[in-house]
């Protein structure tokens, strides 16, 4: 996360160059919890002084880009964009698994940003066949388990909890759509778990935000507007589950979009490009 002044103290001493990367804006994460006002001014003092001392940074998307800079201006000729990746080979291994065409799936931390609420209310907006599986742990897990079974859910939402990566790409493949609803301030935010549902031959619904759209065009994401709503989210479910965008070379579509622009070789191809420029110019 960039907020171990330590290292940076270190390269800096022994003229080694430090490359930062950054999968997300932390200061804006911790006014997002409520963490308190000391411990956010601590961190962003840590975090400060890794942007001044670093050679370079690396942001993992734009809305990070963007927010550290907001945050600490030095960072604006210096920080590099190269958008998340995943490994797309665990996903070929299990491509053949057979999909559901009403299923959903969620994967990723359940704290308050990932508006996981907002999904579980539009479930009980949908058909009683849609069923939504949630992976992942996180401070609103009990809050959303609670809210499930208020809105009368129990049966066709499921949570798993936290599960091994490896076990990821399996309960993908067997997904139709997966659902991505970050609260607002992620306008550029493209988390792992985009790639991810790509790379399974999922549909994307999400957000309606810049970032998203080209995907939309592609075919591969419906999208709802901003902000998000369960009626919004309900209706980019429905168009997300229609034969035509589940079908064969849709799916095939969508994992091969993933394996040329999502993918870790990519990324690594871009990282070693930065690193690269570091080397050739000198810069400590």
């Amino acid at each position: 996360r960039g907020s171990f002044p330590e290292v940076s103290r270190v390269t800096r001493k022994f003229r080694v160059p430090c490359i930062v990367e950054y999968n997300g804006v932390l200061v804006d994460e911790l006014k997002i919890t409520k963490t308190p006002l000391w411990r956010r001014m601590l961190s962003q003092r840590r975090e400060a002084i890794v942007a001044n001392s670093c050679s370079a940074a690396i942001a993992v998307d734009e809305s990070t880009r963007e927010g550290m800079i907001r945050h600490y201006p030095v960072l604006r000729d210096k920080c590099a964009t190269v958008l998340n990746g995943c490994d797309v080979d665990l996903f070929d291994a299990v491509r053949d698994v057979p999909k559901d065409p009403k299923r959903l799936i969620f994967v990723g931390s359940l704290f308050s940003w990932a508006r996981l609420d907002i999904g579980l209310r539009a479930m009980a907006l949908l058909p009683e066949d849609v069923t939504l599986d949630v992976i992942g742990d996180g401070e609103r897990l009990s809050e959303y388990r609670k809210l499930s079974a208020d809105l009368g859910l129990p049966n066709r939402v499921r949570f798993h909890g936290r599960l091994p990566h490896k076990d990821i790409p399996k309960w993908l493949s067997g997904a139709a759509a997966g659902l991505a609803i970050e609260s607002a301030g992620f306008e550029g935010s493209m988390p792992l778990k985009v790639s991810e549902y790509l790379a399974a031959g999922c549909v994307l619904v999400a957000n309606g935000y810049p970032c998203h759209r080209h995907l939309e065009a592609l075919g591969h994401a419906r999208l709802f507007p901003t902000p998000p709503t369960p009626e919004g989210v309900a209706t980019a479910v429905i168009e997300a589950l229609t034969p035509a965008a589940l079908d064969d070379s849709a799916v095939r579509a969508r994992r091969s979009y993933a394996r040329e622009h999502l993918s870790w070789e990519r990324a690594a191809r871009e990282i070693l490009a930065v690193i690269d420029k570091v080397a050739e110019s000198g810069a400590l």
